[in-house]
């Protein structure tokens, strides 16, 4: 495993931003990961926070956070480039993908990839990718702000009952017990009902909508989403996270007694201890 973590502040951040924008290279071949390496080490809009040559290295640097756009390979070492995009997808990290050839590409667009750059690709093609990556995460952090200027903004107020009122969801808002949820991504609003939705992630305050390939982040918390979903649909596995019980594949016994689940998107998701003999009686398991 080829793995280095780089110092996190060496730039400031341009732009009305706090700090630089924070990049994982991820390629096998030392000659393209050297040269991937110099160019995003030339802005200094940027920051080169990591390099791998391997897909667990990826996936470890990915899950120690601090990351904002990850340069990954398609052909790695271990698991392949889609998969850990996938991965740093439902992380919020944003995908650069690079590859040899083309064949792949509709699985990455599947995955909201910012981009991706066939080899051999010039230095603007690359400069032109990481603007789209900037861009984007500068949208998501005016969303993720609006949204809380709205939490401050819209205080419930101490006043008698109201009569409960039909109405259409508000982006942000849960309607309890109605398994749907308006959530934005990308400068658009989705209405996301709870049969699509595969599994449930804490994401610190936020939630992320597991949707096959697609992830959706929700505004409220894990909790809250949880209580607005049909009793019984969704279990809870582990602390962060809840699956939608029709979208089981299987259910594998692992070593020592750990249990996993595979979902029908193929995402394993392990089961904690403390859930594990509750998860397996709902299931329908002796335990």
């Amino acid at each position: 495993m080829l793995a280095a973590q780089l110092p996190l502040d060496r730039f400031p951040m341009p732009m009305a931003a706090a700090r630089p924008l924070r990049v994982l290279v991820v390629e096998d071949e030392p000659l393209a990961r050297q040269r991937l390496e110099r160019l995003v080490s030339a802005d200094p809009a940027r920051e080169l926070v990591a390099v791998c040559g391997d897909g667990h290295g990826a996936i470890e640097m990915i899950d120690r956070g601090g990351i904002d756009v990850a340069l990954l390979d398609v052909s790695l070492p271990g698991p392949d480039g889609l998969s850990i995009g996938a991965h740093a997808a439902a992380r919020g990290v944003l995908c650069i993908f690079t590859t040899a050839s083309l064949e792949r590409a509709a699985e990455a667009f599947a995955i909201n990839a910012v981009d991706f750059l066939v080899k051999p690709f010039a230095r603007e093609r690359l400069e032109t990718a990481m603007a789209r990556a900037a861009e984007r995460l500068a949208s998501q952090q005016a969303l993720s702000l609006a949204q809380r200027m709205r939490d401050l903004l819209v205080q419930p107020q101490a006043a008698a009952p109201q009569p409960r009122q039909e109405s259409a969801p508000v982006m942000g808002d849960l309607a309890p017990g109605r398994g749907r949820f308006l959530v934005r991504h990308d400068g658009r609003m989705s209405l996301v009902r709870e049969a699509q939705i595969e599994w449930i992630e804490a994401d610190a305050k936020y939630t992320l909508l597991h949707l096959g390939h697609k992830v959706l982040r929700a505004a409220e918390g894990f909790s809250a989403v949880l209580a607005n979903t049909t009793p019984g649909l969704f279990l809870q596995v582990n602390r962060s996270a809840a699956i939608n019980t029709d979208r089981i594949r299987e259910v594998q016994e692992l070593f020592k007694g750990n249990v996993g689940i595979v979902m029908n998107g193929g995402t394993e998701i392990s089961v904690s201890r403390r859930c594990r003999a509750r998860v397996l009686a709902t299931l329908g398991a002796k335990v």
